[in-house]
């Protein structure tokens, strides 16, 4: 189960002092969008190439229009209904890159925007299993290296994706990548609150219990915080 990838968060600062940056993709879709399935092919192309390098993580968030019976909105409709009200989200396809920049049409363009941005906040995460392995805890440490100047409250999610989900609508016949599963801190995630002396670390704890419809394999762990816009990803 891939839920053992360190991941962290970046913000913009001053320092000289940054981590390594890996880019979140959230995609808002749905199985009876068409205009999503034509693009797919484009996104998919994207996502392999990039995740293959390690420097992506993403999130596929399926909302209930223009097909309410899409399946994996149908699967957990108030935390994905929270993501997409989050950004205000009305029209799919769109994708948000680091939670500032539209991905849709142009998805390299935009992650080529925010690759390079320096980045000054940290997550790092385990696995802790119980001894059935369908379910336990998940450890997350979080280091700011410095003043984030926040200035809102942030908040922590850590969101289970599944790959190769059977897919249906325009993508019977093929599947889902990345699919919304879990946010194991629930729609609206813990407050994260830093404060001097730098580097502060701050320590969270979620629960998480593997559906037995899901394929364990497949799945895996996406750790990011966000404020009034999400901050960009970054991993260690």
């Amino acid at each position: 189960m891939r839920m053992l990838i360190p991941l962290a968060v970046a913000v913009l600062a001053g320092s000289a002092i940054a981590a390594e940056r890996v880019v979140l993709i959230e995609d808002f879709t749905n199985c009876g969008c068409s205009p999503c399935w034509s693009f797919e092919p484009t996104l998919n192309s994207f996502v392999n190439s990039h995740l293959a390098a390690g420097d992506i993580s993403v999130i596929r968030v399926h909302t209930n229009w223009p097909s309410a019976t899409d399946p994996i909105y149908l699967a957990n409709p108030t935390e994905q209904q929270a993501r997409w009200g989050f950004y205000g989200v009305n029209a799919v396809p769109t994708i948000k890159v680091d939670g500032i920049v539209n991905g849709y049409p142009g998805i390299e363009a935009a992650y080529n925007s925010r690759k390079n941005v320096p980045c000054y906040l940290d997550i790092f995460a385990c696995r802790n299993p119980s001894s059935g392995m369908d379910n336990g805890t998940v450890s997350i440490r979080l280091i700011a290296e410095q003043d984030l100047g926040a200035g809102a409250t942030m908040r922590l999610f850590a969101t289970l994706v599944e790959d190769d989900v059977t897919g249906a609508g325009y993508w019977a016949g093929s599947v889902f990548e990345q699919a919304f599963r879990d946010n194991l801190f629930g729609p609206a995630g813990p407050v994260v609150a830093f404060s001097a002396p730098y580097p502060d670390t701050l320590f969270f704890q979620a629960d998480y219990v593997i559906n037995p419809a899901w394929n364990e394999s497949n799945l895996s762990l996406v750790v990011f915080s966000c404020r009034s816009m999400p901050l960009p990803r970054t991993r260690r």
